[in-house]
């Protein structure tokens, strides 16, 4: 186990920092990250589930998980014990009975009181269609709206747009905001598995009128620039 950044209140007890445990006795569990803050121990466990068959065992119908199931659990443990606790279930890839539809990037969170869920449905190679829904205490707290593989052409420039996506989040527990991003791709086909130029940009406006906006840049997947630009209310401005 590894902190960094302690710091000890009057008692010389542990109360601010950050660090990580590897735990590999078995190669699938592991707490990726622990938090101490303001007495408190927050832990941030993975679980590894590698097998193709957790959806639906494989057969004739080629239903199953492609790629290993992903479970965190997230505790926060105060002097009284676990205080706080939540989970989320990642399945990279599945498809359904009958193999028709692909699942990809199905997650499950639930953090009390929210509770959200968000897939990209496919109908095989064609474009995903999909996005998330969330809920705060029962009442509606945000969505967004998810569209990958689309292949939408630029023009004549022989660009693409690949994925596009916008939400709205975060109603019941304000600031609320909205966040949306896009891919482009430049070129006709793939040099190694890689396309010639890929680019990405995010952004986010909230409601106490922050602005964050983010883009980079990779030719045949490799990094070769990024920026960015922060506006924070009372003029702060930082850009990059």
């Amino acid at each position: 186990m590894s902190i960094d950044n302690p710091r000890t209140g009057p008692e010389g007890k542990l109360t601010e920092g950050t660090g990580f445990i590897r735990w590999n006795k078995w190669g699938a569990l592991r707490v990726e990250d622990v938090e101490v803050k303001d007495s408190k121990l927050e832990l941030k466990v993975l679980g590894m589930l590698p097998t193709r068959n957790f959806i639906q065992k494989k057969g004739s119908s080629g239903a199953g998980s492609a790629d290993a199931v992903e479970v965190r659990f997230v505790m926060v443990i105060g002097a009284a014990g676990v205080e706080q606790s939540g989970f989320s279930v990642t399945v990279p890839e599945a498809q359904v009975p009958g193999g028709a539809i692909k699942v990809k990037d199905l997650v499950v969170t639930y953090n009390p009181p929210e509770i959200a869920m968000g897939a990209v449905f496919q109908m095989g190679e064609g474009k995903g269609i999909g996005g998330s829904f969330a809920l705060y205490d029962g009442n509606f707290n945000g969505l967004s709206l998810r569209g990958t593989d689309l292949g939408w052409r630029l023009g004549a420039s022989g660009s693409t747009i690949d994925k596009l996506d916008v939400g709205f989040f975060n109603v019941q527990n304000p600031p609320w905001y909205i966040e949306g991003g896009f891919t482009v791709l430049v070129g006709q086909t793939r040099v190694a598995g890689k396309w010639p130029l890929e680019v990405e940009a995010r952004g986010r406006f909230s409601s106490d009128y922050r602005i964050d906006i983010r883009g980079n840049a990779a030719i045949a997947g490799i990094p070769v620039g990024n920026a960015y630009l922060t506006y924070i209310p009372s003029f702060n401005v930082d850009a990059g």
